[in-house]
């Protein structure tokens, strides 16, 4: 017989009990009959009839989720429905309504001399305590909290608790969680938890749930973010949904129940948007009929054995008070659900890993984050944390270069949020990023604060040559390793005097060599040049001064203008009258765009060769497709990376950067954003070597040294870097390819194709 308030009813069952062994005691005695004696042989009297046995009373208290919470209340009842159906014991329950509930439903059992009573939940660690002291004789289990009163530190002798390694089969269950919102969403993979109250039996699950989740990301490079919400209460399903409606919008994929209904109704919102999740304590695939098919496992909290266990070695006289029973994976007390309707959709390969986890924790080599981590798992200690400042044109004429640089960053800092030492020390990394609008004061300004308020180890900035070359001294007075993403020679030369600078652009003179090259191929003897009045423009029109002149080539005609220009008929009307044979420019959009267009219009029918400034989509848009038809430049790889031979050392790194760039921001791959790719590379690299315990001005000097000296062969977007003492670009005229648009697309235009 069940009851959900049986206050009254065992009260009055008390009352007339007691009455009607009063009345028996009270009554007349009765008087002894006379016994005649036996004329025969006496006969053998029949033995007295025994009064049956008291059967064994078992009282469980559930907490205020209800005991059809379709989880934890719910499936500890199940264990003792079992013990009654196996061992003829009888059992009630009672329902706790509140907090304030507890005690009282503890009493009432005990008051009725109950055998063995047991409360569900940690939340009634406290109030069992208490009672059980109270009522010495009478035996308590306690499910989740210990047999330890801790505000004490002494065990209660008459209660023993029942405890789970809920960590152990929450680990592999993130785990698998990982795997699954990767293949769900694999551009931006997140799993996320609706949990109840924030209390230590929630907080294991959590944080194994999010331990296992970094586990995936280690073992396969992935970077599936880890997110939730503690309710405060175990029994709100509707503001479970919300909440879990509230993550779904933030992109969570999987969702993961923890909390009775509360986190029942998370699930609920995963099913209605479309998205999977992860049920709690029991198989929730048979308790959740209607969230059943978009349940990939679920975390067992095995409660209905543990519950059965503990009763039946009461029962024989096993208890053992004062001790925890304890749950593991390996005694099967916790574990994983099956995964019913996903078990074709988990890919074999997670499958070998979970059960290779499985085994690696019950063997004591893999520590799911909670609690002490295993005898002889090192643990990485986690040391101070790195900061690299970046800076880019992010507003400004050179945002189209400062944009997806800033993109790349942002892509950077959501997927590295760590560096491990050499000696295993976990430094959790920021990467703090600043706009310098394109101006070299408002560089200077935010690489300041990046310096001396930031506390950076090492500075990333400069879209443009100009602003590039303004940081030169900020960084040098400051001892500051600076890696820019232009491309001017000017900042890195005379190395003497850039001790502390490098730069990740190709330098123009590797563009100028293949500008030249292409011109040699054409027969140009005559090139007019014309260029932005800027560090960038300078340096480009020199290079290709160099080369045009050890080809013997002559440059008839320079021209110049200022980056803010909007009309430069003025200067082509002069290279139309010339007799150039071929027209370079040096420049990047709006500038280059602008000339291009320009060109077009005034109706010059020579080559028309642009520098690497223009290795962008903005450069295609502000011109107009019709009039960047034909249009040849020199470009890092990037732009037609697909097209590379398979044994280019660049191919790899090339298309696995365009995938996730372009999935991350949107926008069609970028050799801007690839700058700040490789850029941001050697300096991960770098942070990567320093032992722990170095003050800031020694990291410092490590990463520049290690960048000058350790660097040789990186392969990177722009190139396999050669980086030296003497060189701190280290790309060659190999690191560039010859580009043709046509139909407004970049073309591979090799020396083949000439």
């Amino acid at each position: 017989m069940e009851t959900r308030r049986a206050s009254l009813a065992w009260s009055v069952l008390a009352i007339v009990t007691l009455l009607s062994l009063v009345l028996a005691a009270c009554g007349p005695k009765a008087t002894p009959a006379e016994v005649p004696a036996p004329t025969e042989a006496p006969t053998e009297a029949p033995a007295p009839t025994e009064a049956p046995e008291a059967k064994f009373r078992v009282g469980m208290v559930s907490d205020v989720g209800g005991i059809d919470d379709a989880s934890f209340n719910e499936l500890t009842w199940k264990g003792v429905q079992e013990a009654v159906k196996q061992l003829g014991i009888e059992a009630q329950f009672l329902e706790s309504q509140a907090q304030a509930d507890y005690e009282n439903n503890l009493i009432e059992f005990a008051e009725q001399g109950y055998d063995l009573i047991i409360p569900v939940g940690f939340l009634l660690g406290d109030a069992t305590h208490k009672v059980a002291k109270q009522y010495p004789d009478i035996k308590f289990a306690g499910v989740d909290f210990s047999a330890v009163d801790f505000s004490t530190g002494e065990a209660t002798p008459n209660l023993q608790g029942i405890v789970f390694k809920m960590d152990e089969a929450a680990f592999p269950v993130g785990f698998v969680a990982a795997a699954m919102a990767d293949q769900l969403d694999p551009d931006d993979p997140i799993v996320a938890y609706v949990a109840g109250m924030q209390i230590p039996p929630v907080e294991q699950f959590i944080v194994a749930y999010e331990s296992g989740v970094k586990y995936y990301n280690e073992k396969y490079g992935k970077n599936v973010k880890f997110t939730g919400v503690y309710v405060g209460d175990f029994e709100a399903p509707d503001q479970g949904k919300t909440q879990g409606n509230s993550l779904i919008d933030e992109g969570a994929d999987v969702i993961m129940g923890v909390g009775g209904k509360t986190g029942n109704g998370g699930l609920a919102a995963a099913k209605e948007r479309g998205k999977w999740g992860i049920g709690v304590d029991d198989d929730q695939y048979y308790t959740l009929p209607n969230e059943k098919d978009i349940l990939i496992t679920s975390t067992m909290k095995r409660l209905d054995k543990a519950v059965f266990n503990v009763i039946k070695n009461a029962l024989e006289g096993k208890f053992e008070g004062g001790t925890d029973y304890l749950a593991t994976l390996e005694n099967e007390g916790v574990g994983m659900a099956p995964f019913h309707d996903f078990e074709d959709k988990v890919p074999d390969n997670i499958k070998a890993d979970l059960e290779q986890i499985k085994k690696d924790i019950i063997a004591g080599k893999l520590w799911t984050g909670w609690g002490e981590p295993p005898e002889g798992v090192t643990v990485a200690k986690e040391g101070a944390p790195y900061k690299i400042g970046f800076a880019s044109a992010i507003t400004g004429p050179a945002s189209s270069l400062g944009v997806p640089e800033r993109d790349c960053a942002e892509m950077l800092k959501e997927k590295v949020t760590e560096i491990v030492g050499p000696d295993g020390v976990k430094h959790p990394l920021e990467i703090i990023i600043y706009d310098t609008e394109g101006a070299g004061e408002t560089a200077v300004t935010v690489v300041n604060k990046m310096i001396n308020e930031d506390q950076v180890v090492a500075v990333i900035a400069g879209s443009r040559s100009p602003v590039s070359v303004a940081l030169v001294p900020v960084v040098t007075e400051a001892k500051v390793p600076y890696i820019s993403m232009a491309s001017s020679s000017a900042i890195v030369t005379p190395i003497e005097e850039r001790y502390w600078v490098f730069k990740t652009p190709q330098s123009n003179d590797p563009v100028a060599y293949n500008q030249v090259e292409y011109l040699k191929h054409l027969g140009v003897t005559k090139v007019a040049s014309l260029y932005v009045n800027n560090a960038f423009g300078e340096d480009s029109r020199a290079a290709l001064q160099k080369w045009a002149s050890e080809a013997g080539m002559e440059i008839v005609l320079e021209e110049s203008f200022e980056s803010k220009d909007t009309d430069m008929t003025a200067q082509l009307t002069k290279i139309k009258a010339s007799d150039a044979e071929a027209l370079v420019v040096h420049a990047i959009p709006p500038g280059a765009s602008i000339i291009t267009t320009q060109f077009r219009e005034l109706g010059l029918d020579i080559p028309l060769i642009h520098n690497h400034g223009v290795c962008n989509k903005t450069f295609i848009e502000l011109a107009g497709v019709e009039n960047v038809e034909g249009t040849i430049f020199p470009c890092g790889k990037m732009l037609v990376a697909e097209e590379l031979p398979d044994d280019d050392p660049q191919k790899q790194v090339l298309l696995d950067f365009i995938a996730e760039y372009e999935a991350f921001s949107g926008n069609p791959r970028s050799t801007f954003a690839g700058h700040a790719w490789d850029a941001f590379q050697l300096v991960f690299q770098a942070l990567g070597s320093l032992e722990d315990g170095l003050s800031l001005e020694e990291q410092r000097a490590a990463v520049r040294d290690y960048i000058e000296n350790e660097t040789a062969g990186f392969v990177g977007t722009g190139g396999v870097f050669q980086i030296s003492p003497e060189d701190h670009v280290g790309l060659g005229p190999d690191s560039m390819v010859l580009l043709k648009i046509v139909n407004g697309e970049w073309t591979y235009f090799g020396p083949e194709k000439w």
